[in-house]
C-alpha cells in the first residue's frame, strides 16, 4: 500500500460503518421486543418506543454498508 491510497482513505466513513454496525446489534437485539415475526418473544414489556426504533432503523442500516 503506498502513500497516496493511504491519504485517499476517509477515516469518517470508517467510523459510520462502526457505529451502524453497533446499531445492527441493538436492532436485533430489539427484535425479542418488538411486534415483528422472530423465533423467541417477550410481550411482558411496552413495545412503543421499541416498535419505533426498529422501524425507524430498520428502513436505512443496510444502506449504509454498500
Amino acid at each position: 500500500m503506498n502513500n497516496i491510497s493511504r491519504n485517499l482513505r476517509q477515516h469518517d466513513l470508517d467510523w459510520i460503518k462502526v457505529l451502524a454496525t453497533f446499531i445492527v446489534f441493538l436492532y436485533h437485539c430489539s427484535m425479542f421486543f418488538n411486534t415483528f415475526a422472530w423465533h423467541i418473544k417477550n410481550n411482558e414489556i411496552n413495545q412503543s418506543t421499541i416498535q419505533f426504533f426498529s422501524l425507524l432503523v430498520g428502513n436505512w442500516i443496510m444502506p449504509i454498508f454498500l
